[in-house]
């Protein structure tokens, strides 16, 4: 499934979680370059990419790619829920590994606070 959203241009990261819980939920990361060229997003340009996460038309761009990629799964496998973080993962966070791997425990350590708001 984060094959899928990795293949949408617009989406730089993403992180699945569901594991024991009522549902699949995500965290996203944006493609900064593919924001700006977003219909609205004059304002925007040359910001930094932690003003992305809360512009209107990449919330609605988001919610768009969630839903085609929605379409493709079986109803357990669809994302419900979902935050788009203000920065990319980093190796320097320890989120990353030197080959950019995702190390998943790391990430839901550091955005854990995140993830418990999206099963609240």
């Amino acid at each position: 499934v984060e094959s899928l959203f990795k293949m949408e241009p617009l989406i730089s990261q993403v992180l699945l979680v569901g594991d024991d819980l009522p549902h699949l939920s995500a965290l996203f990361t944006i493609n900064g370059g593919v924001a700006e060229t977003l219909k609205g997003m004059e304002t925007f340009r040359g910001m930094p990419q932690s003003e992305f996460a809360t512009a209107a038309p990449v919330l609605k761009e988001v919610q768009r790619v969630v839903a085609r990629v929605n379409a493709q799964l079986a109803p357990f496998e669809q994302v419900r829920k979902y935050r788009i973080l203000e920065r990319d993962f980093s190796i320097e966070a320890g989120e990353l590994t030197a080959t950019m791997k995702l190390r998943r425990a790391r990430v839901i350590e550091n955005f854990k606070d995140h993830i418990a708001q999206l099963y609240e």
